[in-house]
């Protein structure tokens, strides 16, 4: 479940998730961006076609996260994962602008579904908004 941040320290909170499917050594990522408030920036999800574990997929998913934080933010991010592993790997190196958390995955339900959703698609899905305007981005469409 989302909780408010305090927005006069925080300028945005990312969701993480990664999915590994061992069998096929396949997986997918999810993520979500809210503002301090809570309001939506975007979304994303991506298939792997080629992952080599549960961890690859979680920094997978991280990375896509972050490129998703609106260019110029210059206050700290909080980021929030279901893997503690990556948590435990982020806070071994030093990093003031983002603060990465451990989060039970009934929190992180949004980038969780994300990931899900990412594993039966073919490639990388986007949304996004400003103002009252929203952007969707799918397979197979060229962004000029």
């Amino acid at each position: 479940m989302w909780a408010c941040i305090d927005a006069e320290i925080i300028s945005s909170q990312l969701y993480t998730d990664g999915a590994f499917v061992a069998e096929d050594f396949t997986g997918a990522t999810g993520a979500v961006v809210r503002r301090a408030d809570g309001s939506f920036v975007a979304a994303s999800s991506r298939r792997i076609n080629s992952a080599s574990s549960v961890l690859m997929t979680e920094a997978e998913a991280l990375r896509n996260g972050i490129w998703l934080i609106p260019q110029g933010t210059l206050d700290k991010v909080v980021v929030e994962t279901d893997s503690q592993e990556l948590v435990a790997l982020w806070r071994s190196r030093q990093n003031n602008r983002y603060s990465v958390g451990h989060v039970r995955r009934t929190a992180n339900n949004a980038a969780h579904l994300c990931a899900r959703n990412a594993l039966g698609s073919a490639g990388l899905m986007l949304c996004s908004v400003e103002g009252d305007k929203k952007y969707f981005f799918f397979p197979g469409m060229r962004v000029m």
